[in-house]
């Protein structure tokens, strides 16, 4: 398999006309389904994609059993490409996603997104998932304010999933 440039990746996204629907989530959903082989991405962000505007920062949550992954993302896309860097507040957004879906009680949690909390948290009890990410999807450039935000997302998200099971291997 050879290695997809950043321009190659642009221009299969952007020949994807069946993407556009999904607006700003089409280049997450794109990126979620060329890391992974997704087969059918669209039956993935009927059931991935939070479609509530009381997602608590969570775009879409992506849990794959079988591959032991789980995604909790956060997508933007913006409409001018001269900007020097993508928002840090929208990566700062993951860590109020994290604080969602892995810590709060689930009855707290907009009726959206309970299920997809308690499902997570059952499969890291069971040692079912042995990757965690978060994702920042978006279309400028990376920045030092983005990195320092996606590192307290990771502690946060570290701290959440030993609470949830103390010999979790993520």
């Amino acid at each position: 398999m050879t290695t997809m440039t950043i321009n190659n990746f642009i221009e299969a996204f952007e020949a994807r006309e069946d993407l556009k629907r999904y607006n700003e989530d089409a280049l997450m959903l794109f990126a979620l389904e060329m890391r992974f082989a997704i087969e059918d991405i669209h039956l993935v962000a009927s059931n991935s994609l939070t479609k509530t505007n009381d997602d608590k920062k969570a775009d879409m949550i992506f849990i794959d059993e079988e591959r032991s992954i789980a995604i909790i993302a956060q997508a933007f896309i913006s409409s001018d490409l001269t900007k020097p860097a993508a928002k840090a507040n929208k990566a700062s957004d993951l860590n109020t996603a994290a604080s969602w879906i892995l810590s709060r009680e689930i009855n707290d949690l907009p009726i959206e997104l309970q299920t997809h909390a308690q499902e997570l948290r059952k499969l890291i009890q069971e040692n079912k998932i042995d990757y965690l990410y978060f994702w920042y999807v978006h279309n400028l450039p990376e920045s030092e304010n983005v990195a320092q935000e996606l590192k307290t997302v990771q502690q946060t998200a570290f701290n959440a999933v030993k609470s949830i099971n103390q010999t979790c291997r993520i």
